[in-house]
């Protein structure tokens, strides 16, 4: 950044969820030549040819955090017009774009192999560290596994304070297995609060319904200080990044997600600076048979 700024040159920031678009405005509001922009708000001006809007020629940099995005976002088809423009801007040496993503296999793949266009010598990768997991179990695809599990740990929780309690995570496929996950925890133990993210307020996903989803979230200040307020939180793949719970309290996250790069962002969202090394995260992840892979 302090070389773009010496040098006159303009940098567009690009995020994929509402928060993480908060946090980077935060982060760069005192800094004149970066632009942070909302890859679907690009997308749709390029749809548009809104160059009044959007002008990526006017960029010397365009970094795109989160960028598995582009191959795997869930609630937008649309990706493929900032993906063309991407690979043009590259392959016409127009602009230096940087991909940043922890679950980018697919992206490199495509970038080295197929457009040719990413030097390895340009590819940079980090370790990742999951220290903080203290154990991991694969689970079948019987939801009935998270009932008990979670049955379980709230049983626990009735002989500790409040500030005590547990917390816990549950990532699932659809709204449909999310409804059934909570009214069974809500029936069960009446007395407790139990969270899912607006599932009925949104009958089918698309982009924009899914940042209203993570905007009413938010609103309703589930979120706290990087945690949650509720002793279990039951939530589809609109969480799996941009949000970070440092919160020791979370002992269980458990991923029901089918795509492989969605659950290692969901398991993604605890961190590990939260947790002591007597201390620890289990996780779940769920293991679909044959049938379900077909």
């Amino acid at each position: 950044q302090e070389y773009a700024e010496q040098n006159n040159k303009n940098i567009l920031f690009l995020y994929n969820r509402r928060p993480l678009g908060q946090k980077l405005r935060e982060e760069t509001k005192r800094i004149n030549n970066i632009k942070v922009m909302a890859y679907q708000t690009v997308q749709d001006f390029i749809n548009r040819n809104d160059e009044e809007k959007i002008n990526l020629d006017s960029y010397n940099y365009i970094v795109c955090d989160e960028a598995h995005y582009i191959f795997n976002d869930v609630f937008n088809k649309r990706t493929i017009y900032i993906y063309e423009e991407l690979i043009k801007r590259i392959k016409e040496k127009r602009a230096t774009i940087i991909f940043m993503t922890a679950t980018g296999n697919e992206l490199w793949n495509t970038l080295i192999n197929e457009e040719e266009i990413l030097d390895i010598d340009n590819y940079y990768y980090f370790e990742p560290s999951y220290r903080h997991i203290k154990k991991l179990y694969v689970q079948s695809n019987n939801m009935n596994d998270d009932v008990k599990l979670i049955d379980e740990m709230l049983e626990i929780n009735t002989n500790l304070n409040k500030k005590d309690r547990y917390k816990a995570i549950i990532f699932v496929e659809d709204k449909k297995e999310q409804f059934q996950l909570i009214q069974h925890f809500r029936t069960k133990f009446k007395d407790r609060k139990v969270w899912g993210v607006k599932f009925s307020n949104v009958a089918s996903f698309n982009d924009k319904e899914a940042n209203e989803y993570a905007k009413e979230f938010l609103k309703d200040d589930v979120l706290q200080d990087f945690s949650f307020d509720c002793e279990v939180l039951i939530t589809t793949k609109v969480l799996d990044n941009g949000y970070e719970f440092k919160d020791a309290r979370i002992k269980i996250v458990s991923t029901r997600v089918f795509d492989i790069n969605s659950s290692v962002q969901c398991i993604g969202r605890t961190r590990e600076s939260a947790y002591t090394k007597s201390d620890g995260l289990i996780v779940f992840v769920t293991n679909y048979n044959n049938a379900k892979i077909k």
